[in-house]
Parts: C-alpha cells; sequence; structure tokens
C-alpha cells in the first residue's frame, strides 16, 4: 500500500513539473541596475551570439569577456533546429531564461535580451544580490 502510495504521488509530481515561463517584474530594472553584476555571454552559435552581445549592451548589461566569477551571470544558448533558449545562472543556479524562434538573428536577440531585462528572476537577483538558493548558502 504505501509503495502505491509513493508511486502514485511520485507520478502527480513529475505530471505537475511543466515548462518554465519567463514572468515580467511588476517593476522591471532600470538601465543603472542591469549593470550591478558583469556578464558573461558563453560561446554560441554566430552571428546570434554577436547580435544579443551587441543588445545587451545597448540595453546597459555590464558584459565581460571573461568566465563569470563568484556572483556574477552567465548567458548559456541552447540552440534545437530553429528555436533557441537563453538562459541565465549565477554560481550554477537558475535565474531566469527566455527564448524565441531563431529566423533571424537580430530579431531573436532583441526578443530573447528583452524577456530577459524585464524578467522577475532577474530582478529579484540583481536587487537582493542573488537568488533564493544562493541566499540561503550564504547565510550559513
Amino acid at each position: 500500500m504505501r509503495a502505491a502510495a509513493a508511486a502514485l504521488l511520485s507520478t502527480l509530481a513529475l505530471g505537475c513539473a511543466g515548462q518554465w515561463h519567463t514572468t515580467r517584474a511588476d517593476r522591471p530594472l532600470t538601465r543603472g541596475e542591469l549593470g550591478i553584476h558583469p556578464l558573461t555571454v558563453d560561446p554560441g552559435p554566430e552571428p546570434l551570439r554577436r547580435e544579443v552581445i551587441r543588445v545587451l549592451v545597448e540595453k546597459g548589461f555590464r558584459v565581460v569577456d571573461h568566465p563569470p566569477y563568484h556572483g556574477d551571470l552567465e548567458l548559456r544558448f541552447e540552440v534545437t533546429g530553429a528555436h533557441v533558449l537563453a538562459e541565465l545562472r549565477s554560481d550554477g543556479f537558475f535565474v531566469d531564461q527566455a527564448e524565441t524562434d531563431l529566423t533571424d538573428p537580430a530579431q531573436a536577440a532583441a526578443a530573447l535580451v528583452e524577456s530577459l531585462a524585464v524578467s522577475d528572476g532577474l530582478a529579484f537577483y540583481m536587487r537582493y544580490g542573488g537568488v533564493p538558493q544562493q541566499l540561503m548558502i550564504n547565510v550559513r
């Protein structure tokens, strides 16, 4: 009986897990706030990576050309066919993500950066100095 209940609960838990959707912040970050933490853009498909860096700098992000240090942001790309996912992480912890179709690199870059710049996850990270998991580790 216990095994059946455990199997049912784990099946329900797996079924409840859905795809992550970025939420717009009630109070999006200002241009000055976007540049608080350095951001490393990992290698990705060209010319998308180049366009993303250009749009990030225009928005006010402080893009650096070195591996991320402790507490810095890192932007990773995952391309599947004509779809691109851009994921922001800090010290291995998920901050937020954005996704779009990869038909035109300039349009895709603009859509990804705009979505991340106004996201609730990034706003929390910038204003509180990390994601909740990082903050719990640093308190100990």
